[in-house]
């Protein structure tokens, strides 16, 4: 089963949470764009930190590969990201 696909709109980014739906309490999400508030890449570990504006959605940590404590992301608009930077600009582009 696959990780977290994005995929996205003018307007909107709908999220499948796949095999984290149990994790994260729902098999699907959209989301305004302007609801995705902060995309920050850590120092010391190649994950992505997102901060929606949401009740239930505060916090993600997220990553490309197995990075611990993170959700991995497996293509946003079909493509798949090639690195931590990568998936930086993926996520920074959706803003």
């Amino acid at each position: 089963m696959a990780n977290i696909v994005i995929v996205s709109t003018s307007t909107h980014i709908d999220v499948e949470f796949n095999i984290y739906s149990s994790d994260i309490g729902y098999t699907k999400a959209s989301f305004a764009k302007d609801d995705m508030q902060i995309v920050a890449r850590e120092y010391s570990r190649d994950v992505i930190k997102i901060d929606m504006n949401t009740r239930d959605f505060a916090v993600w940590y997220c990553s490309y590969d197995s990075q611990p404590n993170s959700y991995i992301i497996d293509s946003i608009d079909g493509v798949a990201p090639t690195s931590c930077d990568d998936l930086y600009d993926k996520l920074k582009d959706l803003m």
